[in-house]
């Protein structure tokens, strides 16, 4: 291409240019749709499944919980004495606090094992099928309230 050839091409993309940003159409029509097209190709379609990642853990207290009886309780549990222990993990240059409840008591400072989620990096467990586990029981749960809910309707109408 020659120099006048190139003044020309960009005196075209800047009247384009100028054309768009003030509102009006683009002269070449197909070429703004091929664009449309390639640009949405790009974007990801569907939900996007979750990529664990590891990473080390430390914690950072542990308490004992403190469990307290109701007077209108006729029995008690058999629960075994359970701690929450709070740690801190360092994902995506960020560090993230979380915590969760154990039945052993952890030393400040020691090191575990977590997985936290690539796409959002808040979400964590301790192991993967934790969080599997999790969504799981809440479908369940979900599922087995709709079934209740449709049968209570049912003897309603019946």
């Amino acid at each position: 291409m020659s120099s006048q050839e190139l003044i020309e091409r960009a005196r075209q993309m800047l009247n384009a240019a100028s054309q768009r940003s003030t509102g009006q159409k683009p002269t070449n029509e197909n070429n703004a749709k091929k664009l449309k097209a390639r640009l949405a190709n790009r974007v990801p379609k569907g939900n996007l499944q979750p990529i664990w990642m590891a990473t080390e853990a430390r914690v950072i207290s542990c308490e004992r919980e403190v469990v307290t009886l109701n007077r209108s309780r006729l029995r008690t549990t058999g629960d075994a004495i359970k701690f929450t222990v709070s740690f801190t993990y360092y994902a995506h240059a960020r560090t993230h606090y979380d915590s969760f409840t154990s039945t052993e008591a952890k030393a400040k400072g020691d090191g575990f094992s977590v997985f936290y989620n690539a796409l959002d990096p808040k979400q964590n467990a301790k192991s993967v099928s934790d969080f599997e586990n999790r969504s799981a029981r809440s479908a369940i749960g979900v599922a087995g309230y709709i079934l209740i809910s449709v049968m209570f309707l049912m003897i309603a109408r019946g």
